[in-house]
């Protein structure tokens, strides 16, 4: 599934909720950053899935870990009202909240979620 600004509102972020997120590739010459995911079922299986944003136009994190120690996805938030002068506006914030109170932001145009396997 691609993700654009055009078909942004139509994407349910409520799935990603409690996803485990353990890493950051980030591909600098290439302006793309890949966070794989991991959903634990109780069970013991995992689901894994990652989301790969690419033309990224800026990538800011904290690791302060104000509301204690944690790895797994609170919430994530959408602001599509972002423009500059080299984008025409086709670029879009995404906020990935983790449950220790840490903040991923991401500005890029378009992010792929692919089913690892």
């Amino acid at each position: 599934m691609k993700i654009t600004l055009s078909s942004v509102t139509l994407w349910d972020l409520s799935v990603y909720h409690d996803r485990e997120v353990s890493q950051f590739i980030v591909d600098y010459a290439n302006h793309c950053v890949q966070i794989p995911l991991k959903l634990h079922a109780k069970n013991g299986a995992s689901e894994k899935t990652s989301m790969m944003f690419r033309n990224v136009k800026s990538l800011r994190m904290n690791i302060d870990e104000k509301w204690g120690p944690g790895i797994y996805i609170y919430e994530i938030v959408i602001k599509d009202n972002i423009t500059s002068n080299d984008n025409e506006g086709q670029a879009f914030s995404t906020t990935i909240l983790l449950n220790s109170g840490d903040e991923i932001d991401i500005v890029c145009e378009s992010i792929e979620i692919c089913d690892d396997t």
